[in-house]
């Protein structure tokens, strides 16, 4: 382990992690091998690969040891987690210390995590309840009717598909982009148009195979469009959103563990 410990001091990550697997190997310590697992799975988060470091500290028994070492393991899971975007991995280990570590000093430590991890999921709703319901006992003295606010209204992609589905642009337009909208409404109407120009004055192979065609092109693209405009509209609403609640938050964790220094 010290030779281990060396290798990350010097930041030879590689060469740390092989040193760190040789431990979880050799070793008939279980402890130990928590704490090999432990090491080696931030030797990947330091070069930002962090769904193998969760991978890696999701290895290690975090049942044995001592509450010190237990916490860290479930610590590293779940920020691993969240920075892989796997939230769901992330609240269930945020989770564990809440839930088996309730004796502990421990227990809060990983609260914010499973805040933000909601937040990611754009499942504001619970993180608030959760915060309304917890707030007292974890010690971050945020209020969550302030934190949260008016919590963000996102666009609804079956309804804008059905609105561009029964009048092409307007699911668009609903997703917040009025003048592709109406660039799409205004490019179908002048394909339907011509096809059923062409088709009553007797051109009908012109008709189909060039206004109709065009129609169906220009109308089905335009409904994936939709979906699409959609998903970038509510990823941008979230990520405004996040910023601004995240920035609280780990604000006043940072804020808990400098009182928890003094």
């Amino acid at each position: 382990m010290e030779y281990a410990d060396s290798l990350v001091a010097k930041a030879d990550w590689l060469g740390a992690r092989l040193a760190y697997e040789r431990v979880v190997y050799q070793t008939q310590d279980p402890t130990e091998r928590n704490w090999a697992l432990l090491g080696k799975a931030r030797t990947f988060k330091a070069v930002n690969r962090y769904a193998e470091a969760q991978r890696t500290v999701e290895r290690a028994n975090a049942f044995v040891g001592p509450d010190s070492l237990r916490y860290l393991l479930k610590y590293e899971a779940a920020l691993t987690a969240y920075l892989a975007g796997n939230y769901q991995a992330a609240r269930t280990h945020a989770q564990q210390v809440r839930f088996l570590m309730a004796t502990t000093p421990y227990r809060w430590q990983t609260f914010h995590l499973e805040l933000l991890a909601l937040h990611a999921e754009q499942r504001w709703a619970e993180a608030k309840a959760l915060l309304n319901e917890f707030g007292g006992e974890c010690g971050l003295g945020l209020d969550a009717e302030a934190l949260y606010g008016e919590l963000p209204k996102l666009k609804n992609q079956d309804t804008a598909e059905w609105l561009h589905l029964f009048m092409p642009g307007s699911g668009q337009t609903y997703a917040g982009y009025f003048w592709q909208g109406a660039t799409s409404a205004t490019i179908n109407l002048a394909a339907i148009t011509f096809a059923l120009y062409h088709f009553w004055q007797g051109y009908y192979l012109l008709g189909a195979f060039t206004g109709a065609a065009l129609f169906y092109a220009f109308y089905s693209g335009g409904y994936r469009h939709t979906g699409t405009l959609v998903q970038q509209r509510n990823a941008k609403i979230t990520e405004e959103y996040n910023q601004q609640v995240n920035a609280q938050l780990l604000d006043a964790v940072a804020e808990k563990q400098k009182n928890l220094l003094r």
